[in-house]
C-alpha cells in the first residue's frame, strides 16, 4: 500500500504542468516546467538541478566566476576559450561532434547554444548547453533527455530561454 501511495504522489507531481519561477540566491531566475522537481545528484558543480525522472527530462545551471576563468586563460578571447573547453569536453564524453550557434534568450540576453547527441555509458543522450556571459559570472544552462525523446528538447529549450541574470 505504501508503494502505491508513493507512486501516486510521483505521478501527480509528474503531471503538474504549471510553470514555476525559480530564483537562485538573487543571482539568476529561470522558469521551469511544473512537472520538474529539485534534484541533488545530477552534477556536483551545479547551483540549480531540476529533473523529471519519469519523463527523462533534466536541467542544470552551473555558474562560474568570470574573473576566475580569466585568471586561468587570460583576458583575450576568454569566452571563446570557455566555449571551446566545454564543447571539446562534450565531444570527448559523447564521442560526437557538437554544433554551436548564437541565440537570444528572453528577447535580450545573448547566448551560445552547444548541441550534441551521442552515447555515454552505453545510453544515447541529446545534450544541449547554453553559455551566457553575465556581469560577473559565466553560466551553463544544460538540459538533456534520452536520444529517442528529442521532442522533449523543445520544452526544455523554451525553459532555458527564460533564464535571466538578476
Amino acid at each position: 500500500m505504501r508503494k502505491l501511495i508513493i507512486l501516486s504522489a510521483l505521478l501527480i507531481l509528474a503531471c503538474n504542468s504549471e510553470p514555476k519561477l525559480i530564483t537562485f540566491e538573487d543571482v539568476y531566475q529561470i522558469e521551469l516546467p511544473g512537472d520538474m522537481s529539485s534534484s541533488i545528484e545530477l552534477n556536483e558543480d551545479a547551483s540549480l538541478e531540476y529533473s523529471n525522472i519519469i519523463k527523462e527530462k533534466y536541467l542544470i545551471i552551473i555558474h562560474e566566476s568570470k574573473e576566475d576563468w580569466k585568471n586561468i586563460v587570460g583576458e583575450t578571447d576568454y569566452l571563446k576559450k570557455y566555449l571551446n573547453y566545454i564543447s571539446e569536453n562534450f565531444e570527448t564524453t559523447f564521442n560526437s561532434l557538437a554544433q554551436i550557434k548564437n541565440i537570444t534568450l528572453n528577447e535580450s540576453t545573448v547566448g551560445t547554444l552547444v548541441e550534441i547527441k551521442g552515447k555515454t555509458e552505453g545510453i544515447e543522450i541529446i545534450w544541449n548547453t547554453i553559455v551566457v556571459e553575465g556581469e560577473s559570472n559565466i553560466y551553463q544552462i544544460s538540459y538533456w533527455t534520452l536520444g529517442d525523446m528529442e521532442y522533449k528538447m523543445e520544452e526544455l529549450f523554451a525553459a532555458a530561454k527564460t533564464f535571466r541574470e538578476l
